[in-house]
């Protein structure tokens, strides 16, 4: 059920346990069925976050998955999301908000504005004192 997104209705079928739909529900909303549940899913979840193979690529490798079933459902709005949501993971939207300061300046000229600010601090802290 947690691995599977199963019902219990449909786990207990594919175990072959013969459960009536009164049984399925009562079993269902007993505390200790969803404390169970709920530390299955942790699992998995625990599980999947731990797999070497999960990557950001994955993610959007999922991201793109989902969305062509989207498209397939005529779901364009929901696609159009899902598009930008891709491509702000991929790092082509939002960079034009981010300003670099520092980007035309040379190594060279970094370090000498870092010393200068360093000797106008320690200039400062000697006044105060």
């Amino acid at each position: 059920m947690a691995r599977e997104g199963l019902s219990l209705r449909e786990a207990a079928t594919r175990l072959q346990v013969a459960l009536s739909s009164e049984d399925v529900a009562n079993l269902f909303r007993t505390k200790g069925f969803q404390k169970l549940l709920q530390t299955e899913r942790y699992r998995f979840f625990r599980e999947i976050a731990g797999d070497p193979e999960w990557s950001k690529r994955t993610a959007i490798g999922q991201m793109l998955y989902a969305n062509q079933r989207l498209m397939e459902q005529g779901e364009y709005s929901q696609v159009i999301e899902g598009v930008l949501k891709v491509a702000k993971l991929e790092g082509w939207v939002g960079s034009e908000s981010t300003v670099n300061v520092f980007g035309g300046l040379s190594q060279v000229e970094f370090d000498q504005m870092r010393q200068q600010l360093k000797d106008a601090v320690a200039k400062e802290a000697g006044v105060v004192n």
